[in-house]
């Protein structure tokens, strides 16, 4: 095979790779029209890559016990805000404010917690989605889910 033919193959594979870091790093499966607030206890957390991800039983209106997961940034970013693989025990009590997935699935992509009275950062993209939403929003108070 001809260098000049390699050297494009290598320059196509590389151009793909921001593709693929782009996708897996998309904020469309979330609403970012609708902001939520809601209170649980917390089940579990885990403190690994690629996202630190919280796990927690939200008591809804009705009185039925819902499981969620609220995802958050890497656990290197999560230790700059403070975080550590014991900032979360299970029983403690956790009020989220975020944005829920599309699909409905039980999923919050977190902005703003306060996990047994305590306010925990998030990261900088977490507060800048909530400055776009409250630019787009100014009217428009986080709906309470429970």
């Amino acid at each position: 095979m001809k260098k000049s033919t390699v050297l494009l193959f290598v320059l196509a594979g590389l151009l793909m790779i921001p593709g693929w870091l782009i996708a897996h790093h998309s904020e469309g499966n979330y609403d970012h029209d609708n902001l939520w607030v809601m209170k649980g206890t917390i089940t579990k957390m885990d403190f690994v890559n690629p996202h630190v991800i919280l796990y927690f039983d939200v008591k809804t209106k009705s009185g039925d016990v819902e499981s969620w997961s609220g995802t958050t940034s890497s656990p290197n970013a999560m230790r700059r805000y403070g975080w550590t693989p014991n900032v979360a025990k299970p029983g403690d009590s956790i009020v989220v404010t975020g944005f829920l997935d599309k699909e409905g699935r039980k999923i919050i992509q977190m902005a703003e917690n306060v996990i047994n009275g305590k306010s925990l950062a998030i990261s900088t993209t977490a507060e800048t989605q909530l400055h776009d939403y409250y630019q787009r929003n100014p009217n428009k108070p986080p709906k309470n889910y429970n």
